[in-house]
């Protein structure tokens, strides 16, 4: 089982490193692979960005390594300064992961189990693509969401108040950077996540709901406090 966690972002809508922000005492990124171990991560890769690497006079560290390292030792990548988005993250592994990988974001709270999908996203056989959604109801903020249109995954619409979102993680099947090498970059110089979804030969949405999990996403910082509770009441 195979995790791949996404912490190279910039947080630009958040105003300081989100990355770095802790919810008693851990980050989001720890957070994720305390899940990816819990639900039999063998390897858990780490991209992560050059630009976050710092220092307090007497050593040279990254925050985010620093942090998962106290629970298991990552595969480590850095993000191409070329690139940006998390497509451009997942990118980084192209040919370093040949089996099926689960993404997660770094900037996401993760916790639970996958349930029944454990045993299917290790399958080496199988090739579809898996990508959770949930269905919201009218809210402004959904405007900056990506949507699930038909079966497509479309990077915010602007259009679209309520419906199913894409949000949570994806599986990716162990051919999957065959089809990626014909992926062209945004209008923005971004390589889309949205774009590897829809171009998988197979893509299958599965509903939060479905799984034995419990999800959130850190986006401003009026989200963190939810967070907290949220992980308040799990305790």
């Amino acid at each position: 089982m195979n995790f791949v966690i996404l912490a190279a972002g910039k947080s630009q809508r958040f105003g300081r490193n989100k990355l770095e922000e802790r919810f008693n005492g851990k980050t989001l990124p720890r957070l994720g692979a305390e899940f990816a171990l819990k639900n039999g991560a063998s390897n858990i890769y780490l991209t992560l960005s050059r630009s976050s690497v710092t220092t307090d006079s007497k050593r040279i560290y990254h925050p985010i390594l620093e942090d998962i390292s106290e629970v298991c030792s990552p595969i480590i990548g850095f993000q191409s300064e070329e690139f940006y988005g998390p497509g451009a993250a997942i990118s980084t592994w192209a040919g370093i992961i040949n089996e099926p990988f689960v993404v997660l974001f770094g900037d996401n709270y993760y916790s639970g189990n996958l349930g029944k999908y454990i045993n299917v996203f290790q399958d080496e056989t199988d090739n579809n693509t898996y990508f959770t959604t949930l269905s919201f109801p009218p809210n402004p903020r959904n405007l900056q969401l990506s949507a699930v249109v038909d079966g497509y995954v479309v990077e915010k619409p602007h259009s679209y108040m309520q419906g199913d979102y894409f949000c949570g993680m994806i599986r990716f099947p162990k051919n999957c950077f065959e089809y990626f090498e014909n992926l062209k970059r945004s209008d923005r110089g971004e390589i889309e996540i949205t774009d590897m979804i829809n171009m998988s030969p197979s893509s299958v949405p599965i509903n939060l709901k479905e799984i034995e999990m419990v999800w959130d996403d850190l986006t401003y910082q009026s989200d963190i406090e939810r967070i907290h509770k949220l992980i308040i009441n799990e305790r």
